[in-house]
This record gives C-alpha cells, structure tokens and sequence, in this order.
C-alpha cells in the first residue's frame, strides 16, 4: 500500500496524495497542494505549523453559474450543490488560515493565489 498524508472521497471521486510525493516537493523548497478541508486537516495534522490552510470560497450561485456556463449537465450540478450542501462547504473558511472569495473570475482568483503565494515566497509546481 502507498503510505498517504491524505486520502478522500469528493463528488463520488477518490483522491489522495502520497507521503513520497510531498517529501520529494518538500525537498525542493516550499510547496502547495489542491485538496478538501479533510485533506487540508490532514496535513496539518502531519506537517503541524508548516502548513498553511487557503481556503478558496464560493456561493452555491456562483458556482451553479459556473458550472452551467461551461455546459455541466443539469445532473452533474445538483451532484455538485449536494456534495456542498452535505459538505458545508459555506462554512469550511472557519479552519483556515487564509480565505479568498472567489465570485468574479478564474482570472481574478489566479491573481489573488498568485500574489498570496508571492507574498509568502512560496514556490509554485
């Protein structure tokens, strides 16, 4: 078996990262990761107060206004707005060390990780 910081099932769909694949990023300076707040949880819990929880929020319409804009099937957006409904997603921001609200852009939201990741000198994969 592979040795996992963390492993989770979202949307029906498992995904994990391997203890190897951080370690051999680590070893090239500072890192980040895309996961769910149980994920983000999971490192904490491993690499203590080297992590930085970023929190990237949403409103249901928003990310219904999204989906639809890149021609999600109707099924595929009520899978989507249960997952965050059963999730509280709404509420996820309350753990996290920095929150960015995403309710503009992809470009915008690209901008705003960027500079965050600027500002804290952290190196981008």
């Amino acid at each position: 078996t592979i040795d996992k910081v963390e492993e989770s099932i979202y949307a029906g769909q498992l995904y994990g990262v391997s203890r190897k694949e951080v370690e051999e990023k680590r070893s090239l300076g500072d890192v980040f990761a895309v996961t769910e707040i149980q994920g983000a949880l999971a490192f904490k819990r491993h690499y203590g107060g080297e992590v930085c929880i970023l929190y990237i929020a949403s409103s249901p319409r928003y990310l219904r206004q999204r989906m639809k804009e890149r021609g999600d099937t109707k099924e595929s957006i009520g899978k989507r707005m249960r997952t965050y409904l059963k999730k509280q997603e709404a509420h996820q921001g309350k753990v996290a060390d920095v929150v960015l609200v995403n309710e503009t852009s992809t470009k915008t939201l690209y901008k705003q990780i960027d500079g965050l990741l600027r500002r804290r000198k952290i190196h981008q994969y």
